[in-house]
């Protein structure tokens, strides 16, 4: 039987037997491994490392041998190039273009100036801008740049984009109802060897007040002096007389057999009231363009309208004379765009009417049962009344109507009332009354029906029934 005693020699015995295997484990170390591992510390770094390193001689990667104990740091390995590197694509630059408008503008400024030869080197003096015509113009004849007007866009024709410079005699008072003299002048591009578009002046063609002036220059190009207005000249006068309100102007550029004055009042009407003005890029485009026959269409914007629009004109030669003369006008867009933001509610704005055997009339409009003249009549009506006041033998017929609500009585006496009411409005602003004859005829007369085809009520069609036609007569 194991005791106690023997349990407590056992263990006695195995804590000597590790002990002694851990003094024998040491003095092996001690004796044998330590001194195997042992480096003499003079060695251990030479006295030279760090100036063999700083040496130039000392190269590292090269075919020198370096000195023991010297690290040495290999060159960085370089991929070797592709045989056929691939060449990078080079996007193919835009053509860069100026634009005419800068040639135009150093060409005012130059002429504003007096360096006339530097302005002939713009302009060129085959096309007519020789410094010679340009000193005779703005230096002996005393033309200036009107400073009340800037170079513009006149439009294209052809290949050609014109521009015009306006000049006013210097020291002239300058008269609102005067418009300057236009000097056109006519642009072209190409595209040079760089790839860049470049503009150079083709023609200029100068006004017919100017025109006898440049002939008289010595060496003048006078072929390229202006003989008669084409296409384009004669549209762009046409505008600007509908712009200033100048009627007789307007009606001047218009063929009277074909063109009815009251579209052209109406289109005065309309410039007017709404604001209008040509678009300051391409604001005219003539095409279909030929000898005899071309079609101009005219650009125009407005913050009334809140859009842009346009309209055309027909052109063709006078068989008499052979100039340009507008024998349509085409409202087109220009009229739907301004009719759309101008009605409103109850009361319709179309201002020009075809009237069956009695060509196009003017067209005001009257709230229901009222014979009282709205705002915007009142300023139609004026703008009729300086037509009516250049020529005492013109006249003006008017014409009242009425929707078919209450009796044919009523609707009678209330049309003559609304005629009657223009024709005070004109006599208003001057215009006599022998001039202007009135006329009602009630509900006989709808321009739109009074009903819809399930025979219930047609408010739309009423309203266009409340107006006033006018009528001009020469």
């Amino acid at each position: 039987m194991e005791t106690r005693g023997s349990q407590r020699g056992s263990g006695l015995a195995a804590t000597l037997a590790v002990m002694a295997a851990v003094i024998i484990s040491v003095a092996i170390f001690f004796l044998v491994t330590r001194p195997a591992l042992k480096v003499d510390p003079a060695a251990e770094v030479p006295e030279n490392a760090g100036k063999q390193l700083d040496d130039p001689s000392v190269r590292t990667g090269s075919d020198v041998e370096p000195t023991e104990n010297v690290v040495v740091i290999p060159d960085p390995v370089v991929p070797p190039s592709p045989a056929n590197p691939p060449v990078p694509v080079v996007p193919e630059a835009p053509a860069v273009e100026s634009g005419p408008g800068q040639l135009v503008e150093e060409i005012a400024k130059r002429v504003a100036a007096g360096d006339f030869a530097g302005a002939e080197e713009l302009l060129g003096s085959n096309a007519g801008g020789s410094a010679a015509a340009l000193g005779a113009i703005f230096g002996d004849a005393g033309y200036e740049l009107a400073a009340d007007h800037v170079p513009a866009e006149v439009g294209i024709i052809g290949d050609v984009v014109r521009w015009v410079l306006p000049v006013r005699k210097r020291g002239s008072v300058t008269q609102p109802e005067a418009p300057p003299e236009r000097i056109f002048i006519d642009l072209v591009k190409r595209v040079n060897e760089r790839g860049e578009i470049e503009w150079s002046v083709k023609k200029i063609h100068y006004p017919p007040a100017i025109d006898a002036l440049v002939a008289s220059v010595p060496n003048s190009i006078t072929e390229n002096v202006r003989t008669e207005e084409d296409a384009l000249m004669m549209a762009d006068g046409f505008i600007t007389a509908i712009r200033r309100l100048d009627y007789e102007a307007a009606l001047g550029a218009c063929d009277p057999e074909s063109v009815a004055e009251e579209k052209i009042a109406g289109l005065c009407i309309v410039f007017e009231e709404g604001e209008i003005s040509l678009r300051q890029r391409k604001p005219l485009v003539a095409t279909a363009l030929n000898e005899q026959k071309a079609w101009v269409i005219a650009h125009v914007e407005s913050n009334k309208l809140g859009q842009p629009s346009e309209f055309g004109l027909v052109m063709k030669r006078a068989e008499k004379d052979g100039k340009w003369q507008i024998t349509e006008i085409n409202f087109g867009k220009l009229l739907d765009t301004y009719i759309a933001a101008s009605e409103a509610g109850k009361v319709p704005y179309t201002p020009i009417k075809s009237r069956p055997g009695s060509g196009d009339m003017l067209v005001l409009y009257f709230e229901y049962d009222n014979a009282e003249l709205l705002p915007r009549a009142k300023r139609q009506i004026e703008i009729l009344a300086g037509i009516l006041k250049t020529d005492v033998s013109k006249t003006l017929s008017i014409v009242g109507h009425a929707d078919a609500l209450g009796s044919e009585n009523y609707n009678v006496r209330l049309s003559a009332a609304r005629a009657a009411a223009v024709k005070q409005q004109i006599s208003a602003f001057g215009v006599p009354e022998n001039q202007v004859i009135t006329t009602g005829l009630g509900e006989a007369e709808p321009w739109k029906s009074n009903k819809r085809n399930d025979g219930s009520d047609n408010p739309k069609g009423r309203s266009y029934n409340r107006r006033a036609e006018l009528g001009l007569h020469f």
